[in-house]
Order: structure tokens, then sequence, then C-alpha cells
């Protein structure tokens, strides 16, 4: 019989509200969770790894740099 115990619900789980494209900068705002954050970044949604971009914040809000044409961002709580 499969079972999972020792799980932890995500009821604050981090939302992006705000992405603004400013020249090759983007301007991240969330909500929920609990800091401190890490914003990370990928060339494609199915291959590659997240990488971290800046360090580590309390703040919700930061500005990250493009990386090629394609790229995906999530915000993380390391």
């Amino acid at each position: 019989v499969p079972s999972a115990d020792n799980l932890i619900p995500n009821l604050k789980g981090i939302r992006i509200t705000e992405f603004v494209n400013v020249g090759r900068v983007v301007v991240l705002q969330w909500r929920g969770g609990v800091g401190p954050y890490q914003v990370q970044r990928r060339a494609s949604l199915d291959a590659g790894n997240w990488e971290n971009v800046g360090g580590i914040t309390t703040l919700m809000t930061a500005t990250a740099a493009i990386a090629g044409d394609i790229g995906f961002f999530r915000v993380v709580q390391p």
C-alpha cells in the first residue's frame, strides 16, 4: 500500500504577482511564503537545472538580467 509521511503542505505558496521587462532586465514581485527567498531561472522548463539569480533576499521584489531569448523564472525558499 503506497503511503507518505513527513510531508509539509505548501500552505504559504509563493506567487509571482508582477513581471516587468525593462530592456535586458526583469523586475519580479511576489507574495506569499516566508522569507528568505531565492530567484532562479533556466532556459527551458523541460531541461536543464535551475540557477540562482542574485543572492538570497528577505524582500519580495528582485531584478534579474535576461540571459538569452527565452527564459523562465521562479522564486523559492532556500
